[in-house]
């Protein structure tokens, strides 16, 4: 089973964000080195929906140039789900991939969903490819 590692302190920014942009879906790109998260960057989405979201192109290429620049590789995506369980829909595992194909956008990062239908947010990982659809084991680091 793959894993992402994140710190408490990463995690409480994407629950954060999730939770300042209801009651629409929140969306972010998580940099790092082998599977750790060490940088978290909020996007904006330019159509905010409570049911789907849509990067600001510019934006997200602008960090990823910037985060590259540093040494850091996009190590996942990120999102909420205001009302529904964090699991991909049919909207998330279409977006995964480039628009016609089943060529991933981003083979190597995992994909973050934050579900706020509760009053403790829930927090699953996924991998996305092709068909298949693995859950990844979230590790959450005091540090």
């Amino acid at each position: 089973m793959e894993r992402l590692t994140i710190s408490r302190e990463h995690l409480d920014a994407v629950i954060a964000h999730a939770r300042s942009d209801l009651p629409n879906e929140a969306c972010g790109l998580l940099f790092g080195l082998d599977g750790r998260v060490r940088q978290v960057r909020p996007i904006l989405s330019i159509d905010p929906s409570p049911v789907s979201y849509s990067f600001d192109s510019t934006e997200q290429l602008r960090v990823m140039g910037e985060m590259e620049s540093r040494g850091l590789k996009l190590v996942g995506i990120y999102h909420s789900h205001p009302d529904s369980p964090p699991i991909p829909s049919l909207t998330d595992i279409k977006r995964a991939f480039f628009p016609g194909t089943r060529e991933p956008n981003f083979p190597d990062a995992e994909y973050m969903i934050v579900s706020l239908t509760e009053s403790t947010p829930e927090v699953n990982v996924f991998l996305i490819l092709g068909s298949k659809i693995q859950k990844v084991e979230l590790k959450i680091d005091a540090s």
